[in-house]
């Protein structure tokens, strides 16, 4: 499901006039895709962004010319941890859940103006049929497929249905 959000962020980012870059020190805008099935994965994002933070505010002090580092939580994480990573944490500019990424471009031009943008509102029908995902990798023989979006199942074990909504097809 990441790499598949991944695709589908970069496709609005990219019909929206945004160019992708591997280069840290390149980048004005940082946005990291997050995951909430195992703690594993999200301690790692904490590490990330204790790292991220302290470079962000390296980049104000040491340059001029260059415009603030944008940091932004999306996916998973960013719909459970909402309320945690704005109040507690104040590391992020933008926190965009699992429905919401049609919304980054809007999100991202709020931020201009100093201000955290926020959008993780489950929807009961986005499933992102009309946004082709751009492949990151287009050398590879394989691909990743939305079959589904959310889940209706309410097993004891699983946070999908409270991260990515009810199930739509």
């Amino acid at each position: 499901m990441n790499v598949n959000d991944v695709e589908i962020s970069w496709s609005v980012l990219k019909n929206s006039g945004y160019t992708r870059t591997t280069e840290l020190g390149q980048a004005d805008v940082i946005l990291m895709m997050t995951c909430s099935i195992r703690d594993g994965a999200e301690q790692k994002i904490w590490r990330k962004l204790n790292i991220l933070k302290q470079y962000k505010k390296k980049r104000q002090r040491n340059s001029e010319n260059l415009p603030p580092l944008k940091i932004g939580i999306l996916g998973c994480m960013a719909e459970r941890l909402k309320s945690k990573i704005l109040e507690q944490e104040k590391m992020v500019d933008l926190v965009c859940g699992p429905d919401a990424y049609k919304d980054l471009p809007r999100m991202l031009a709020v931020t201009e103006s100093g201000q955290t943008a926020v959008n993780v509102l489950l929807s009961l029908d986005e499933t992102y049929a009309d946004v082709m995902p751009v492949r990151l990798n287009e050398n590879s023989p394989s691909a990743f497929v939305s079959i589904m979006r959310g889940c209706d199942n309410m097993c004891s074990y699983c946070i999908v249905p409270f991260t990515r909504g009810r199930e739509r097809e």
